[in-house]
């Protein structure tokens, strides 16, 4: 039994020792520098750990309903696997007992016997302490066994012994490299042998409790001292050879808190586990979690998580160290998620089935955390590939994360709400072409979907930027603002960086699908007005690309769309940390992605608009519909949408020329954005009135470029989007779309830049015609 919290095999599950024993945090501080021999305070009402400067701490564990109760010795030194092999196996033929259950470690190890009442143990603490003070000399029945076993690990150990061994305490290759002498042996018992380098553990009722610690106080004085534990000086990366039918990369920390380290572990075997997964499916290899461990110390603690993936594909340096980056950004995330409280510790004492075993976690636990530790260490390890230096894979996976940082636009609202993130990019659809118009619209809409708890995600897409709006509400009165913008960002993230499949984006194609449903002349004029690049006017794409996308096609967009310029703006309604923290959030999640650098917008103009008239044979249901478009230059300001707004309003200029005398009606919409953009105009009418509706609305499109408004159209439109502008400052959308924008507010257009916009767009050259006839 290994001073051990573990978990294997995705979805893996805490397991062991210490994974039960001690998935908490210290609530006190650490110890002082120099401080000796003083575990943490107990938390637990069912534990008691009593403190002797001359004797063995003993924790006492009241638990009823167990046939037999439990007694244990566990031992920490500072000599490895070889002395934790030899001290097990020299207790074993000293004490002799057949029930005796040893575990060696390379922090020490641990006996445990089952016991009936309190003779029995007051008979295992007598005998081990007599066991313990009793010289080894030459001749020593039991130094054959302790040659023996130390043989068998050599062969069994499953590896040598590393940097990261050491931190979690494996028992490494017990290959001796001295003869196994009395003197040696001696030099092993003398060192666990001390007050601080012992500890007993029972479980039982309380006349059990009470036997196992009269009996240790009856041991006497024991000498002063226990293990160092030393604290490693610096952190250290290895690239090993190994075996190349498979990947393999770990990460440990070593870490002050013992308790922080297996709150965290356990964390990973739970929740943490979920987003573990989640943000190595954005790495190029399929990686697993075969461990999660974390383990207690005299000094410290580990935490440690180790990966592996099938050689299928190649692997560079850098796509390892890829993989131990995102471990170490999660061990560190993993290790906010706790509260400092030992308690959760000491109740996995008791969720021990085995009595035996919840005695060795308590007296492991009495050993824990007794001296001051230093500042985090990291030890990183890779194999299955070419060895190749991977400390400099680090440096440059590192320089990239940091370089991969999002900009960010924020602005303060405490009192709101929700907390609003928009992350887009302003490229939107500007690597779409006929083939693949949509692909973002619909890549946008299977994100969506993945909203976390307590967590809204919408798709965000116009023809000058596509991206994610995240907001959510705190869950409740414990969340602070900052864990508010954590999980809202995380949720974000994670919808941006795990990969999509057909699953997620088939219900999106059909229900995107039942918006296409247009005329055949709005598909016609889209092809004529933006040739080879439909969707830089209709961002949704046409029917046709969008029934032809698969999930394939989506994914590869998710992926484009996180290497491009993305920017995030952030409405913070708690304090302004806010931002920080969500950006931060955010960076790690998409920096792998990120790690080739920024993708630049597609600057591809496309064939030029088509002018003219089109006549294409209609559907029926299409009979009686013409289309009216003009191409634009531009539509990047505002006077596209004002003459939009006085031709198609109620009693507008549209209105009084084809409604007023019979013709029909008509609406006016602007396409498009900075890189194209058209005025629409739809008109229905009577398949007989459609000459003559053509003719009226061309001409009024004709006068409007000569005249522009009238004074009066001019002011009822001003004052119609002096309104709108103050609607859209009470949405939050809008609010964190203009953030994302830069904030301004566009200059109000006046009756010349109007006057000049119909001169230069309206003119009857310009115009396109798309009519229907059977």
């Amino acid at each position: 039994m290994r001073p051990t919290a573990t978990r294997s095999a995705a979805p893996l599950a805490v397991c062991g020792i210490v994974a039960l024993a001690g998935c908490a945090l210290v609530r006190s501080a650490p110890p002082a520098a120099g401080s000796q021999g003083v575990a943490p305070p107990v938390s637990h009402a069912r534990l008691e750990v009593r403190q002797s400067p001359a004797r063995p701490a003993t924790a006492l564990v009241h638990r009823s309903g167990d046939p037999l109760g439990a007694v244990a010795l566990a031992l920490a030194h500072d000599g490895g696997s070889v002395a934790s092999v030899g001290l097990a196996a020299l207790l074993e033929a000293r004490l002799g007992r057949r029930a005796l259950s040893t575990r060696p470690h390379a922090l020490g190890a641990h006996l445990s016997v089952l016991v009936s009442g309190p003779d029995d143990v007051a008979r295992f603490v007598r005998d081990v302490s007599a066991a313990l003070r009793t010289p080894v000399t030459d001749g020593d029945a039991a130094l054959e066994r302790v040659r023996e076993k130390i043989a068998v690990a050599s062969r069994l150990a499953p590896s040598p012994e590393s940097a990261l061994e050491r931190c979690s305490g494996d028992l490494s290759a017990a290959a001796a490299t001295m003869p196994i002498t009395a003197a040696v042996v001696e030099g092993w018992r003398a060192q666990v042998n001390r007050a601080r380098g012992a500890a007993f553990g029972a479980v039982g009722e309380r006349a059990l409790l009470d036997a196992a610690a009269a009996a240790v106080a009856a041991t006497g004085e024991w000498p002063d001292g226990g293990p160092d534990d030393p604290w490693p000086d610096a952190s250290t990366a290895e690239s090993l050879g190994g075996d190349p039918s498979a990947r393999h990369v770990s990460v440990a920390l070593r870490l002050p808190s013992g308790a922080r380290a297996v709150a965290a572990a356990r964390w990973l075997g739970a929740a943490g586990g979920e987003r573990l997964s989640a943000r190595l499916s954005s790495l190029s290899l399929p990686w697993t979690a075969d461990r999660i461990s974390a383990t207690l110390r005299p000094r410290g603690a580990c935490l440690r998580v180790d990966l592996s993936a099938p050689a299928a594909a190649e692997a560079a340096a850098d796509e390892l160290a890829w993989a131990a980056w995102v471990l170490d950004t999660e061990l560190r995330d993993a290790l906010e998620q706790g509260a400092e409280d030992w308690w959760a510790v000491e109740d996995g004492i008791l969720r021990a089935s085995d009595p035996r075993e919840a005695a060795a976690i308590a007296a492991w636990r009495a050993l824990s955390a007794q001296l001051s530790a230093g500042p985090v260490r990291r030890f990183v390890r890779h194999t299955g590939a070419k060895p190749e230096p991977l400390q400099s894979s680090l440096g440059r996976v590192e320089q990239n994360a940091r370089a991969a940082a999002l900009p960010v636009r924020s602005k303060g609202e405490p009192g709101q709400g929700e907390l609003w993130l928009l992350l887009a990019s302003p490229c939107s659809t500007s690597s779409e072409s006929v083939t693949d118009a949509g692909v973002t619209a619909l890549t946008l809409r299977a994100l969506a979907k993945r909203a976390g708890a307590g967590v809204t995600l919408a798709p965000w897409l116009t023809a000058d930027g596509a991206g994610l709006l995240a907001r959510g509400p705190r869950l409740g009165p414990t969340e602070t603002p900052a864990a508010q913008a954590r999980r809202i960002a995380d949720a974000l993230g994670r919808a941006l960086a795990v990969p999509l499949d057909d699953r997620d984006v088939a219900p999106e194609r059909d229900s995107l699908l039942g918006e296409l449903d247009a005329p055949a002349q709005y598909w016609t004029a889209l092809d004529a007005l933006s040739p080879s690049q439909p969707s830089w006017l209709e961002p949704r794409g046409t029917f046709r690309s969008v029934s032809q996308l698969a999930g394939s096609a989506a994914d590869a967009r998710r992926r484009s769309l996180a290497e491009e310029p993305l920017r995030l703006a952030v409405l913070a309604n708690g304090d302004p940390t806010q931002s920080e923290i969500a950006a931060r959030q955010l960076s790690t999640w998409l920096a792998p992605a990120r790690r080739r650098g920024q993708r630049p917008c597609s600057k591809a103009s496309g064939p030029r608009p088509k002018r003219g008239e089109l006549v294409l044979d209609a559907a029926e249901r299409d009979l009686g519909r013409t289309l009216v478009a003009v191409p634009l230059s531009s539509g990047g300001g505002p006077e596209p949408s004002w003459i939009a707004y006085a031709l198609g309003r109620p009693g507008g200029l549209l209105a009084r020329t084809l409604t007023d005398a019979g013709l029909g009606s008509a609406r006016a919409t602007v396409l498009g954005g900075r890189r194209r953009a058209a005025l629409l105009i739809e008109l229905v009418h009577y398949p007989e009135d459609q000459p003559k509706a053509i003719s009226e609305v061309r001409a009024l499109l004709t006068r409007l470029a000569q005249r522009s408004l009238g004074a009066q159209d001019f002011a009822l439109t001003r004052e119609h989007f002096l309104e709108q502008a103050r609607l859209r400052e009470l949405d939050p959308r809008e609010r964190a779309a203009r953030l994302w924008t830069g904030g301004g507010v566009e200059p109000e257009p006046t009756p010349s830049s109007l006057a000049a916009f119909c001169r230069t767009a309206l003119d009857s050259a310009a115009h396109l015609v798309v009519a229907a006839k059977n």
